[in-house]
């Protein structure tokens, strides 16, 4: 019956809010906001008389889905402050009015704190209607430089009330999810034909347009994200899904050997805790090493999660941690499936910056793939596989789990991964291969490995 319900809830919401994006589908329960600028600058250079960029997120997303273009525009002399993320609840069929209000106290703090008259709006999928439908009234487009629409259904006109905010569509003929993109009318358009519905909001080429949209035409000296020497990381931690925040949260930093995936206190390399928006950090990280966050909510009823992250090579405030939601809501139907048994490890394996696509990417566990057509099919834009022993046969069938088909994104893959078995867990994805321990999934927590 729950799977039932969970179906048919979710099937409503990509044929509604995913595709169509009826603004009375788009209210939402704001978790909260970070405007960056109780952090240091990044360490290189920056210039602070840059228009400050407010980035929205889409559907099931938070706000690292802007880290690496984050990275991009420091790396072309944006300062961290100016580079702002807006966390919302796409699961939440609220009131459209309180995200409009919310987004606007949040543009509102942003004027005022960092002394500009106007922002920039870019939105991604389901964040660009919201972007679309808040520069509609002459108030808060008042308040905007121009809007940026990414991945997002085609509209009828630039943003604004008479379409004469300064606006850059950018879409992509490859995207599965949001079929409706096209050209706007009296917009600068861009079409572009490789990236998947995820990738249009992530990639190099949209960066090149990002920058020149808001630059004067001027093209980014780079495309790359430059190294430094000296690493600094903060983010959130925020439920998965709904982007509810994380109050007082633990956070245990460790540096792990990368051929084990093993850490200990002894590799301990800091003790944070979050604050009341759910902020971490500082933390300075040494460039190419490998490092786990181990996540232990305020609440001991709540899962920990252990996140398992490549070499950082440049500063970066959006690390994002998410907690796993209470069964009580949609995302946590799922997340509560998980095992709580210290006889398995419970592992998601997330791709951050783009979908897995079958024959386009390769993705291993062991020697066993899971980028194959039943689960990164084109159409479907998975980034994130749930691995756990569904059936309880403590095999790996490698079959589907049926709790994950209602989701876009998500897959769920019956795949048993004993705690007490010996070696680590191998995975290799495009060519890059991460290590994890076998941890306990009760105790240590589930494990998330993120490829950037």
């Amino acid at each position: 019956m729950i799977y039932a319900q969970l179906k048919r809830t979710m099937k409503n919401f990509i044929n509604h809010a995913l595709i169509f994006f009826f603004p009375v589908l788009l209210g939402i329960m704001v978790s909260t906001f970070s405007t960056g600028c109780d952090q240091p600058p990044t360490p290189a250079a920056c210039s602070d008389n840059r228009t400050p960029i407010i980035f929205v997120h889409g559907a099931l997303a938070s706000g690292d889905t802007y880290s690496l273009q984050a990275q991009r525009f420091t790396s072309n002399g944006y300062c961290t402050k100016q580079l702002i993320t807006f966390d919302w609840n796409t699961l939440n069929n609220g009131n459209t009015s309180t995200a409009l209000e919310v987004l606007q106290q949040q543009i509102s703090r942003v004027l005022q704190e960092q002394n500009v008259p106007k922002v920039v709006l870019i939105g991604h999928s389901a964040g660009a209607s919201l972007v679309y439908n808040f520069a509609k009234t002459a108030e808060n487009a008042h308040k905007l430089e121009r809007v940026v629409l990414i991945g997002g259904a085609t509209q009828a006109k630039p943003g604004g009330p008479d379409g004469s905010l300064p606006t850059l569509n950018i879409y992509s003929t490859s995207d599965t999810i949001v079929r409706t993109g096209g050209d706007i009318p009296g917009a600068q358009n861009v079409k572009l034909t490789t990236e998947d519905h995820y990738e249009v909001a992530t990639g190099a080429s949209t960066f090149s347009s990002l920058y020149a949209f808001l630059n004067n035409g001027m093209a980014p000296k780079t495309t790359d994200v430059q190294a430094e020497e000296e690493i600094f990381l903060s983010g959130k931690v925020v439920s998965l899904g709904e982007n509810t925040i994380a109050k007082n949260a633990t956070i245990k930093i460790f540096e792990t050997d990368p051929a084990t995936g093993t850490f200990s206190q002894n590799s301990l390399r800091a003790t944070l805790k979050t604050d009341a928006d759910g902020d971490w950090g500082p933390f300075w990280a040494k460039k190419d090493l490998r490092y786990a966050f181990q996540v232990i909510p305020a609440n001991t009823a709540d899962r920990k999660v252990v996140y398992y992250r490549e070499p950082f090579t440049r500063s970066d405030h959006l690390v994002y941690l998410r907690t796993l939601p209470g069964i009580g809501s949609i995302a946590g139907l799922l997340t509560g499936s998980l095992p709580a048994t210290d006889a398995e490890t419970g592992l998601v394996v997330f791709s951050a910056n783009k979908a897995i696509i079958h024959e386009r990417d390769r993705l291993f566990i062991g020697s066993n793939e899971l980028s194959l057509p039943t689960f990164a099919s084109a159409s479907q834009t998975t980034i994130a596989f749930f691995l756990y022993d569904d059936n309880g046969n403590r095999q790996s069938d490698l079959s589907p789990i049926p709790l994950f088909n209602g989701f876009p994104f998500l897959k769920g893959v019956d795949y048993y991964l004993r705690s007490t078995d010996i070696g680590p867990i191998s995975l290799v994805f495009n060519n890059r291969t991460m290590n994890l321990a076998r941890l306990q999934a009760l105790k240590d927590g589930i494990v998330v490995a993120v490829f950037n």
